[in-house]
């Protein structure tokens, strides 16, 4: 039995389909002869207008350097093999210039003589400069106005203008290798998606560098401006368009020079109104938690509260707030303990112009209490969070099959069963002004770990189910609490 070759040259099904030998195949539009294009191993590699002649004897040519058959592509193009042997001579004594501009050995076999003959037809000058004056002008087009969003720019009202010469990326340079390539994935993202980029130079004008330096520090896992010294910064420049990154002196008065200026918090808020208006984040549940900031310094700080030392210890609140998959809505970094409650209460009256409506506000038991869930009842702001005090003996008399509503979770097999609680929260002694409102008692039987606690939920007039009370406060742990401790990825939990 022979055997057969992987591919064979079999005739085409189509009749504007020619075989012309190793596998390659002249494709004719029926509709426009000349527009022609060749095909190797059923995937098209070429395409020409033979309009053009410059094209033609090019596609030509290279089509025979493929190894196709030489009287075959006559055929098909309705050429004389005379024709394609005087263009492979021309490329072989003349290159590329000679089928650009019609040289034929005929007139002489001197590239001299040639360019001579064909004066005319050839550009005129020094094809560098011309080069780089076409560049130029594309970059003058490209760069000459700095592009504009819908960004506040707090307290100025207007975007601080780049001087051309400092706006990001101006360098133009050869491709070349850099360990710290990495970093252009976040950037990318965060141009295209977040336009980050546009409102830190808006901000901050030609400062957007120590933003530049932050971003690659961030995609490095370098915790701390001196670590810079460990980074090449011929390499580090090219990569976040800033040409090198300076010396850490200078790095440091990048910094400075910045945070001088006092207006971080409008960029933050802007940038998070951002993300609200572009649908960026999830807006059902968002879960917020404090964490710890620690202090080593010699200077007086308030202090915080270590939950894993259990203790009191220097240093600021970072106020967390996360979407369902662990993307930060929002934050706010207090002194020392924070007020945990007057965060949460603030945050959906800051942001409710960019909301179609008030998500479920999802905390740990430092909300709990009378007044605060006074203040979110009346403010119409949803919210789930755990029960305190919770008699878990008691919870065990319930009956299981009140427990009928089930679900899985982590691994864990859930029973939830609801009922209500009731507060009073008195608001003015003097006018013995009271308010009196029931919650929502969510209970939880863990049914692996035979374990059951409660939920505190008050949802107003949404439709939302026990269940998804449930599943709310059991997920806090996998959004909110682990996003900045970074304990270890969320996918394994």
């Amino acid at each position: 039995m022979n055997q057969l070759s992987l591919f064979e040259d079999a005739e085409p099904k189509k009749k504007n389909e020619m075989v012309i030998g190793h596998n390659l195949v002249i494709i004719i539009d029926p509709l426009d002869p000349d527009q022609v294009a060749l095909k190797l191993n059923g995937i098209i590699i070429k395409r020409a207008n033979f309009k053009d002649k410059v094209s033609k004897r090019v596609f030509i040519v290279e089509t025979v350097e493929l190894g196709c058959i030489k009287s075959q592509l006559a055929s098909c193009l309705d050429l004389s093999r005379q024709t394609i042997h005087n263009y492979l001579e021309t490329k072989q004594k003349f290159g590329l210039e000679g089928l650009v501009h019609g040289y034929t050995l005929a007139d002489s076999k001197s590239l001299t003589k040639q360019r001579q003959l064909h004066s005319e037809q050839r550009s005129i000058g020094n094809k560098a400069k011309l080069l780089a004056e076409i560049r130029k002008k594309e970059k003058q087009e490209r760069t000459g106005q700095q592009l504009k969003f819908d960004f506040s720019y707090v307290p100025s009202g207007q975007a601080r203008e780049v001087e051309k010469n400092e706006q990001p990326f101006q360098e133009e340079h050869n491709w070349e290798r850099t360990r710290y390539a990495g970093a252009f994935c976040y950037l990318i993202t965060l141009i295209s998606k977040w336009n980050w980029l546009d409102l830190v130079m808006g901000y901050f004008g030609a400062g957007y560098k120590i933003f530049m330096v932050f971003l690659l520090m961030a995609a490095r896992n370098t915790r701390s401006i001196e670590q810079l010294k460990n980074v090449r910064s011929r390499e580090a420049g090219i990569v976040t368009g800033i040409r090198k990154i300076a010396s850490k002196p200078i790095v440091w008065q990048w910094f400075y020079s910045v945070a001088d200026q006092g207006i971080s918090e409008f960029l933050k808020r802007d940038y998070f109104r951002y993300q609200l208006r572009r649908g960026i984040v999830g807006m059902g549940s968002w879960f917020i938690d404090g964490h710890l900031l620690p202090y080593t310094g010699h200077h007086k700080v308030h202090h915080g509260y270590n939950t894993q030392r259990r203790m009191p210890i220097p240093g600021q609140t970072n106020m967390v707030t996360c979407d369902e998959n662990g993307r930060v809505i929002d934050f706010e970094i207090q002194e020392g303990k924070g007020e945990f409650c007057n965060y949460i209460a603030s945050l959906y009256p800051r942001l409710k112009d960019e909301l179609a409506g008030c998500p479920i506000m999802v905390f740990d038991r430092e909300g709990y209490g009378a007044p605060f869930f006074s203040t979110l009842v009346t403010a119409d702001i949803a919210f789930v969070t755990w029960d305190k005090n919770v008699d878990s003996a008691k919870l065990f008399e319930l009956d299981d099959s009140l427990f009928d509503e089930t679900f899985e979770l982590n691994n864990r097999q859930y029973g939830v069963y609801e009922d209500k609680k009731s507060f009073t929260h008195t608001i003015d002694v003097t006018k013995e002004d009271k308010h009196s409102f029931t919650l929502r008692r969510i209970n939880i039987w863990n049914k692996t770990s035979r374990r059951r606690t409660s939920g505190l939920a008050w949802t107003g007039d949404r439709d939302i189910g026990t269940k998804d009370c449930a599943l709310a406060i059991l997920s806090r742990w996998g959004a909110s609490e682990n996003t900045f401790k970074h304990i270890k990825d969320r996918g394994e939990k």
